[in-house]
């Protein structure tokens, strides 16, 4: 099994600009089940740095934070974003992204920097089109979740 390679912090192959500095935990779920649970282990690969194209909030009327009232948690905020990236094939169904990291002066992630969310689903691929040549250089979206 092998993890994501690192991705060097340089302007994408895509022709929009990649501001955002990201950090990409790749996580996969493994055929061992853990004895305790009997639900399949997961595995979570080194933290890569990569760039995302922008970040914008999604969700119902005027923005996508709520409320969640259960017995457990008395309040409980939930978000919902999209990132726009250079290439959406690396991100998968429960990866974690960071947002906002810190990153040392030889480029490297900071352990325990930035807000982390979620992978959502299967990310948008925005390249694959009746016009691939057209469209493999704008990227695709990211759908991101957080629950504090």
């Amino acid at each position: 099994m092998t993890g994501p390679q690192p991705v060097p912090v340089q302007p994408s192959l895509s022709i929009i600009p990649s501001p955002y500095v990201i950090v990409h935990i790749q996580r996969v779920q493994t055929d061992e089940l853990d004895p305790d649970t009997g639900n399949p282990k997961t595995v979570q690969y080194p933290p890569v740095v990569r760039l995302a194209q922008g970040i914008s909030q999604i969700g119902r009327l005027r923005g996508s934070s709520k409320f969640i009232f259960s017995a457990e948690f008395v309040k409980r905020v939930e978000t919902e974003l999209h990132i726009a990236v250079a290439d959406p094939a690396v991100y998968g169904p429960m990866d974690q992204v960071l947002l906002f990291p810190e990153l040392d002066e030889d480029g490297e992630y900071v352990a325990g920097t930035g807000y982390a969310f979620q992978v959502d689903g299967v990310a948008y691929d925005g390249r694959q089109s009746p016009w691939p040549l057209f469209s493999k250089a704008f990227g695709g979206m990211v759908r991101l979740r957080r629950v504090s």
